[in-house]
């Protein structure tokens, strides 16, 4: 049950009533993701129009204090995680 009359949580009640998706993770999780603890950040619902078909997906941000950021998405079932480059990738000719 949550109190109301704290303003963080009016805020998290009023986002959540807006909520037309259930993330597929839930803010706040954790869990193991090959050997590292990361916590569910952050949730996004993308699409997409392409020669006139719709595409749509989840966006799940997780996050580590030690190893940073990743996003987990998620289309019909198939997942893919998703991580920054830090490096500029070099070119290799020939």
């Amino acid at each position: 049950m949550i109190d109301a009359q704290d303003p963080k949580l009016q805020i998290l009640s009023r986002y959540k009533a807006r909520l037309t998706y259930e993330p597929p993770i839930p803010i706040g999780t954790r869990g193991n993701l090959r050997g590292v603890e990361f916590e569910a950040i952050g949730y996004m619902r993308r699409r997409v129009r392409y020669y006139g078909v719709d595409y749509e997906w989840s966006e799940t941000l997780l996050w580590n204090p030690f190893n940073g950021y990743r996003w987990l998405l998620e289309y019909n079932g198939h997942w893919t995680l998703i991580e920054d480059c830090v490096e500029r990738p070099e070119e290799k000719r020939g």
